[in-house]
């Protein structure tokens, strides 16, 4: 006690007292305990001390290794290794993390992670470096078998890719045939009856489309290989063109269609993926007209504002068919589960459209949510958040669709070539350009359509894709080399063919075509790109 009755304050043990004595001890004990490696080297690279997992490594004693070199104990490789780390450490003063093999003639090669550290005497110059190394040998594997797990991963989701372009490729040639044709008959002028059978056949063979669209799409997203678009377009156009889609059909089945904007979208223009606008409401009209026998289906769009440079699109579509259980359709919305067969079954072979259109619906940060009518019918609510262009281009500003297909041409007018090594293929495509008031040439090989290039008069192709001997992406880029005459370098050309997923897109623009139609193709769409390609083909050179 001290004068004041207070405990006194203990100090530090000086230097050799007995209780320093017994901490290093301690310490060294617990050095020598430690089940990683550690060690003292001097500047000649002399081994001062180590520990015993040291030792044990190296199958020696402690002090059998005091004394000796990296060299004595290591192969040369390893030991040139060590001593230029010890001597960055010595030469810098800054300590040293890296991980390394370490491995001597009596064990088999080992990870660590070693750590060395500068030993200062009294003045502050470096004398010795000590290092510490933990086995991350389990590590190692564990990262070695995650990437052979994931390089497999990927080596799977590239050959499941190259599948899925094949099979697409594969099943939409017939279906070419089929649609093309059945679309042709159409607008013949045949017998009602012929009409009616014809119109099943062309509904059929759409339906048989937007299915093996809707399992390419399922499959995209579950690989991780979806790609939005990023694009300005005017969702109210988008939401036209999917109502187009059902208003034949809803007047068969004697249902009351409704189209409903508020008037700030009709002019209004954004920033995202149109086309997967148009599909998600496509699929969501479908799947109303499909369950719904007697009454209304209504789709209403409007907009949310967010921020000044986002707005929210809304769209609801609701119907008075029989109402969906709210148990049975979280199955199809929820993230979380597997396309359950049992929910979808219970309202149609839209179920899978619907778990579609939940995931598309998440990939463009937006929702889709169900909500049950009374005492009938359904609603589905869809927002998406959408970007603000700084300025909308002219050309976003669509035509209506002729009213004679025949007249296309007269307003468009283009000297066509189509180049197409499949004559069932060709016909129909020739069929159609004439059906729009169009008098094509037409090329089987690359070879007869540099001929026909170079010694005609062509203001735009359409390349079939998949031909033999020189495909339509070489044919293309020999075109844009001027195999046909540097005045025919710039032709306008559309990619034609079977191969329709994104990545096939960005294929066909990537070897210099202007723009990409996939097979099968209907008369309508065909008249869209014609009619963007002359919009491009009318403007002055720059």
């Amino acid at each position: 006690m001290n004068s004041d009755n207070q405990p006194k304050k203990t100090t530090d043990a000086p230097c050799g007292s007995p209780a320093t004595a017994q901490a290093r001890i301690t310490l060294e004990d617990a050095v020598h305990l430690l089940p990683h490696l550690v060690w003292i080297k001097d500047a000649q690279g002399t081994y001062l001390a180590v520990n015993a997992s040291f030792a044990a490594a190296c199958n020696r004693t402690p002090e059998e290794i005091v004394g000796l070199n990296d060299f004595d104990l290591w192969t040369p490789e390893f030991a040139k290794k060590y001593l230029a780390d010890d001597k960055a450490v010595f030469d810098t003063g800054i300590p040293k993390s890296v991980e390394e093999p370490i491995q001597t003639s009596g064990m088999s090669l080992q990870w660590f992670e070693t750590y060395k550290t500068p030993i200062r005497n009294a003045s502050g110059q470096v004398v010795a470096v000590s290092g510490i190394a933990r086995n991350i040998s389990d590590k190692r594997i564990r990262e070695q078998e995650y990437l052979k797990a994931r390089e497999a991963a990927e080596a799977s989701r590239k050959a499941k890719s190259s599948f899925l372009s094949a099979m697409s490729h594969d099943l939409r040639a017939p279906m070419n045939a089929i649609i093309g044709y059945s679309d042709l008959l159409t607008t013949a002028d045949i017998s009602p009856e012929a009409k009616h059978h014809a119109d099943i056949i062309s509904a059929s063979g759409s339906l048989l489309l937007d299915l093996l669209n809707t399992i390419l799409d399922y499959s995209k997203i579950e690989a991780g290989n979806f790609q939005l678009a990023d694009e300005i377009f005017l969702p109210a156009n988008a939401l036209r063109e999917a109502a187009h889609t059902i208003e034949a059909k809803a007047v068969q089945k004697s249902l009351s269609f409704s189209l409903q904007f508020h008037p700030t979208l009709s002019s209004l223009s954004v920033r995202g993926d149109g086309a997967r606008l148009r599909q998600i409401a496509v699929n969501l009209l479908d799947s109303a007209l499909k369950h719904t026998e007697q009454g209304t289906i209504t789709l209403a769009a409007e907009t949310l504002p967010v921020s000044g440079e986002e707005i929210l699109l809304q769209v609801s579509i609701t119907d008075t068919g029989k109402t969906i259980p709210p148990e049975r359709i979280a199955k199809l919305l929820s993230p979380n589960t597997s396309m359950d067969t049992t929910s979808a079954s219970y309202i149609g072979s839209s179920g899978l459209s619907i778990s579609l259109c939940h995931l598309l619906a998440d990939a463009m940060s937006g929702s889709l949510k169900h909500s049950p009518c009374l005492p009938t019918g359904n609603t589905y609510t869809l927002q998406l958040p959408m970007r603000l262009p700084k300025q909308t281009p002219h050309s976003l500003a669509t035509e209506p669709p002729p009213s004679d297909p025949a007249l296309f041409a007269a307003k468009h007018p283009m000297r066509l070539l189509v180049v197409d090594d499949t004559p069932l293929n060709l016909r129909i495509t020739l069929t159609m350009l004439k059906k729009l008031g169009y008098d094509p040439s037409s090329a089987d090989s690359a070879e007869s359509a540099y001929q026909a290039i170079s010694t005609g008069t062509c203001d735009l192709v359409l390349m079939d894709v998949n031909m033999p001997y020189v495909s339509g992406l070489e044919a293309t880029q020999k075109i844009r080399a001027g195999i046909c005459g540097a005045d025919k370098s710039n032709l306008y050309i559309i990619a034609l063919t079977a191969y329709a997923l994104s990545e096939d897109r960005e294929t066909c623009l990537s070897a210099g075509m202007n723009d990409h139609l996939p097979k099968p193709m209907k008369t309508a769409q065909l008249i869209e790109t014609l009619r963007k390609a002359y919009a491009q083909l009318a403007q002055p050179p720059p």
